[in-house]
């Protein structure tokens, strides 16, 4: 239990953003075909971000809107590049960040649960042993041959939380997916992760609801913006 299974290093991310500015009549004269200028400016999100987590560890991302969580979690995750430091991952990682992120809308239910299993390193053979689990636990069962942009946001997160779940994540990455769906659906996605915790899962979870990060996490590392 002493290893890390998690380490980030000095994790900084910026954005530049590119502004328009009126230049003089002057200026427009001379460079007729052109009408602005553009400036760039580096716009950190978050800057020095150092941690670590130990196997069956939890740790909440806290702090207001537009601290940069989601997008601390997505560059961890490698859906984002860091603009400086690294992240290093012993074991299988799921990011459940976006609900129903990398699912087709032109596809059913059936066959979005396939592609993404099998994206997670699931072979035919093994989802189809876990098949009748997933749809199960989603509660979509009369909705799976159906296509997905058929489907309320609510389904789309039910599928895409039952299938995470399933792939038997040694560190799962969640953006507020605990309180998706209705109470049923949120006390039952609770009770699971409780139980992959107590069975060594190690947890990144982001979320605005201080309750919900005191049930599950250790600690917490809170986020502010520049300005606060």
């Amino acid at each position: 239990m002493n290893e890390n299974v998690l380490t980030v290093n000095n994790l900084t991310k910026y954005f530049d953003v590119s502004h328009d500015r009126e230049v003089s009549l002057k200026w427009h004269i001379a460079h007729i075909f052109k009408k602005k200028i553009k400036e760039s400016e580096k716009v950190m999100i978050f800057e020095n971000i150092s941690f670590s987590l130990k196997k069956g560890e939890s740790i909440g991302l806290c702090g207001k809107n537009g601290a940069g969580k989601s997008t601390l979690l997505k560059v961890i995750a490698g859906l984002m590049k860091p603009s400086s430091g690294n992240v290093k991952v012993k074991g299988k990682m799921i990011p459940l960040i976006s609900m129903g992120a990398g699912f087709s809308n032109e596809l059913t239910g059936i066959e979005n649960l396939y592609i993404n299993a099998s994206l997670f390193g699931k072979t035919n053979k093994e989802i189809d042993q876990l098949y009748n689990s997933i749809v199960e636990f989603s509660g979509i069962e009369n909705f799976m041959d159906t296509k997905l942009k058929y489907y309320s946001s609510g389904m789309r997160a039910r599928l895409s939380f039952a299938i995470a779940i399933h792939m038997e994540p040694d560190i799962l990455l969640a953006d507020e997916v605990l309180a998706v769906g209705d109470k049923e659906f949120k006390d039952k996605c609770q009770k699971k992760v409780e139980e992959l915790r107590k069975n060594g899962m190690t947890l990144l979870y982001v979320s605005h609801d201080e309750k919900s990060v005191e049930k599950f996490c250790d600690r917490c590392i809170y986020l502010s913006r520049n300005n606060e």
